[in-house]
């Protein structure tokens, strides 16, 4: 995608196949009998969602990985716009139960449980899919995916391309 750059700095990519040749030396010298195809194909999980301006991001940066051998999943809030985004591509996703952040009581319960239970359902996908890295790119969505991978040992990066940072790339 030409257009890629724009989206997607080479450093992120460079950070990814980075991590996935340190996943590699830390396999071979825990002599982990993992076939070499698995290691050259890290699966990533993209985590963004409650606009399109979170999706679209997520969806180049998944051409892009998928082109360098990587297997993508992408994570997404259940606003329309991102499921109708993501049907649209050719990418495997699923919803999220996140909810944005408010100020209103209601809100702030909606906000607490999609989050506690985002972060449950990203675990649970991190950990049976075998993710060996999640990448966010904002949104409501983001935080509690950061949250879960950080719990259970995974990498994260950081794809911020909001001026300024939103709120869920501030925390």
């Amino acid at each position: 995608m030409a257009a890629l750059d724009g989206y997607l700095p080479h450093y992120v990519l460079d950070s990814l196949m980075q991590l996935t040749e340190q996943t590699s030396q830390l396999n071979q010298c825990k002599n982990i009998d993992i076939p070499q195809q698995q290691l050259l194909m890290p699966n990533v999980l993209i985590a963004g969602g409650g606009s399109g301006g979170h999706v679209a991001p997520a969806i180049a940066a998944a051409e892009e990985l998928k082109s360098r051998g990587c297997k993508v999943l992408i994570a997404h809030s259940t606003r329309t716009i991102d499921r109708v985004m993501l049907e649209q591509s050719a990418f495997e996703g699923f919803q999220v139960p996140a909810a944005p952040a408010s100020m209103h009581p209601t809100g702030i319960i909606k906000f607490c449980l999609g989050f506690l239970q985002t972060t449950k359902v990203i675990r649970r996908v991190i950990q049976s899919k075998q993710i060996q890295c999640v990448l966010s790119t904002g949104g409501f969505v983001a935080a509690p995916a950061l949250k879960a991978a950080s719990s259970v040992g995974c990498p994260t990066i950081l794809l911020n391309i909001d001026d300024p940072p939103g709120k869920a790339n501030r925390l």
